[in-house]
């Protein structure tokens, strides 16, 4: 037997049922934010990578792509992509089920099914902050990495190399 609620608690739920269901409308376009700062750093690291070593690669009379300096770069390049991607692709956003909510709350009052449905959003907000959250770890890493590739680069151009091995070309 349900419980007949209180007029104040009535408007109280309708009032955070609302704002529940915008918070699904809030992280979506978090969510995106985050998608597209990662897909525009993921640009800017390729195409800055692959823009310095194609004019180095032109201008310079001597081969210098067997240096150290250009070897870490390349790795700090390979894992600030790679971190760039585990945020592109780290999990999905939790929506409300329909079919929850159908096998749930449909039959009860509309202050119940409210309740439940606030309860059911709250669980999903938490899991998709989280989400977001993880993302932007990780693009703040690639962040650090692609300053890091950044440091190396310029000290291949403006260094003399050290030899990694001797290549015959």
């Amino acid at each position: 037997m349900e419980e007949k609620p209180e007029e104040d608690n009535i408007s109280v739920v309708n009032y955070v049922y609302d704002i529940s269901l915008k918070s699904y409308e809030w992280i979506f376009d978090r969510c995106n934010a985050m998608d597209n700062r990662t897909d525009k750093l993921l640009a800017s690291i390729v195409g800055i990578t692959l823009g310095v070593i194609a004019i180095i690669a032109q201008k310079q009379q001597v081969n210098y792509f067997n240096s150290w300096y250009f070897m870490v770069a390349l790795l700090f390049f390979l894992i600030a992509i790679i971190f760039g991607l585990i945020s592109e692709l780290k999990g999905s956003l939790k929506l409300l089920s329909p079919n929850k909510l159908f096998e749930k709350a449909l039959y009860r009052e509309e202050y119940n099914f409210k309740y439940i449905t606030i309860k059911n959003t709250s669980s999903n907000y938490l899991h998709n902050l989280g989400l977001i959250n993880r993302k932007g770890i990780f693009t703040t890493i690639s962040v650090f990495l692609f300053l890091g590739e950044i440091i190396f680069l310029v000290l291949w151009i403006i260094l003399p190399p050290f030899a990694v091995y001797p290549v015959c070309f």
